[in-house]
C-alpha cells in the first residue's frame, strides 16, 4: 500500500480570491485544474511544499479549508510529486464541503503564512509515504532531501518491507512543522509518527543529516529500533572534511536563500552534479524546506556529536558510504564501523554522496541482504 498522512480530516487548495468570489454552488477550480481535469489539493502536511512550488512570490490568495467527510465521491489520493499521494478532487468541489476560507498572507521572507488550524492538523503526525508490506523500514532523508528520493528504495524494498519515508520536520512535506532545536528533538519526533502509526520497531536507515537522527533514536529510544543502516554519515555533526562549512552554507542561505542553497548543495551528492539525470529528482525531492528549519537544524548539527555514545548503539548496524562522498567522506564511516560493536562496513567505489540514486541497483542489494540477513 502506499499512504500519505492517514485519514487526514481536511484537505486544502490555495486559489485567487476572485476565483473563489466568482464560484457558483460548486467550484470548478482554476484554469489549471480545468486542464488536468480535477482540482489539486493537499494534506496539512503538504500545503506549504504545494504553495512554494506553484504559489510562489504570489498575492491574494485564499486557503479553502475542506472536510474529507463532507466532499463526495470525487476526492481520491493519487500518487504525484516524487510518488507522494496528493489529493484531488474530481467533479468539483461544493461549497457545502469547505468548512472555512483564509486570506493568506506572506511573510518577510515571501513564504506563506498558515492558519494555526493548518499547523495543528499537519503536526499532528510528520508527512511520509508508505508503501510495501513486511516489517516496517523508516527512512530518514539528509539536509535539504525530502521522502521523493527514495522512489528506487521503496519499488526494490517494497516487496519485503513496510517501507515508511518520512520528511523531518522544517523540510519538503513537513515544511511547516517547526524544527526542534536539537538531534535528540528530530529524533523524538520519529518516534512520535511511528507512535501514531503503531509501529512498536522498525529497521531504521538515515542518510546524512538523517544518520544523526538514526543515531541519536537508536541510543535514545534503544528498543525501538532491529537493524540500523547508517548512510553517508557521521558520529560528528559539524563535519570538518563537508564540501562547505556549516558556517558557509548558512551564510549562503542567508545571501542567496533556500532554493539556490539546495540547488549548489544537491548537486555535490551526485558524482556529475547538476549533469547527472538524477539530479533532478533529488532537487525536486526537497524543494519547498523552511528557512528557519534549515538554519535551525544547521546549528544544532554543529553542535552535535554521537561519539561518546555509539558503544550504547545495541542495533545490529550496516555502515555505507562512497568513497568519493564529499559531505561524510569514508573517514568518518570508519569512526562508525569502529565505534559500533559488531557493524559492517561496505564502502562503495566511485560513488558520491548518493548512491542510492546513481547506483540503486547495488546500493539496495547491499541493504537488502543486510537487513533480510537471518
Amino acid at each position: 500500500m502506499i499512504a500519505a498522512e492517514a485519514s487526514p480530516r481536511h484537505v486544502y487548495h490555495l486559489c485567487r480570491r476572485e476565483e473563489w468570489a466568482a464560484a457558483g454552488p460548486r467550484y470548478q477550480g482554476s484554469s489549471q485544474d480545468a486542464a488536468d481535469g480535477f482540482i489539486h489539493c493537499s494534506t496539512a502536511g503538504q500545503i506549504g511544499m504545494s504553495a512554494a512550488k506553484h504559489r510562489a512570490g504570489q498575492d491574494g490568495l485564499v486557503l479553502l479549508t475542506a472536510s474529507v467527510e463532507r466532499i463526495e465521491a470525487g476526492l481520491r489520493f493519487e500518487p504525484a510529486r516524487g510518488g507522494q499521494l496528493f489529493p484531488h478532487v474530481y467533479g468539483g468541489l461544493d461549497r457545502a464541503a469547505v468548512v472555512r476560507v483564509d486570506d493568506i498572507a506572506r511573510g518577510p521572507d515571501g513564504r506563506h503564512q498558515f492558519p494555526t488550524h493548518v499547523h495543528r492538523e499537519g503536526g499532528r503526525m510528520l508527512h511520509h509515504t508508505r508503501f510495501g508490506t513486511g516489517k516496517p523500514l523508516v527512512l530518514l532523508h539528509g539536509f535539504l532531501g525530502g521522502t521523493g528520493y527514495w522512489v528506487p528504495q521503496m519499488g526494490a524494498w517494497g516487496r519485503s518491507f513496510d517501507v515508511i519515508a518520512v520528511d523531518l520536520p522544517g523540510f519538503a512535506g513537513s515544511a511547516g512543522v517547526p524544527a526542534p532545536e536539537g538531534i535528540d528533538g528530530y529524533a523524538a519526533s520519529v518516534v512520535g509518527l511511528m507512535d501514531s502509526l503503531g509501529v512498536a520497531t522498525c529497521h531504521l536507515l538515515g542518510f546524512s543529516m538523517g544518520g544523526f537522527v538514526a543515531q541519536q533514536l537508536a541510543i535514545d529510544f534503544p528498543a525501538r529500533v532491529d537493524r540500523l543502516v547508517l548512510y553517508g554519515t557521521a558520529a560528528d555533526g559539524a563535519l570538518p572534511h563537508r564540501f562547505e562549512s556549516w558556517d558557509a552554507s548558512v551564510a549562503r542561505m542567508e545571501r542567496e536563500g533556500v532554493e539556490p542553497t539546495a540547488e549548489n548543495t544537491s548537486a555535490t551528492w551526485l558524482k556529475a552534479g547538476k549533469a547527472s539525470p538524477w539530479f533532478h529528482m533529488g532537487r525536486e525531492a526537497g524543494r519547498g524546506a523552511s528557512k528557519a528549519g534549515c538554519m535551525t537544524v544547521m546549528r544544532a548539527m554543529q553542535r552535535w556529536s554521537a561519539r561518546a555514545g555509539l558503544g550504547a548503539i545495541k542495533a545490529r548496524t550496516l555502515v555505507i558510504v562512497g568513497d568519493r562522498d564529499r559531505s561524510a567522506p569514508v573517514s568518518e564511516s570508519l569512526v562508525l564501523w569502529q565505534g559500533i560493536k559488531g557493524a559492517e562496513l561496505c564502502v562503495l567505489p566511485g560513488m558520491a554522496h548518493g548512491p542510492h540514486l546513481e547506483a540503486a541497483e547495488i546500493f539496495n542489494r547491499v541493504v537488502g541482504d543486510f537487513l533480510l540477513a537471518q
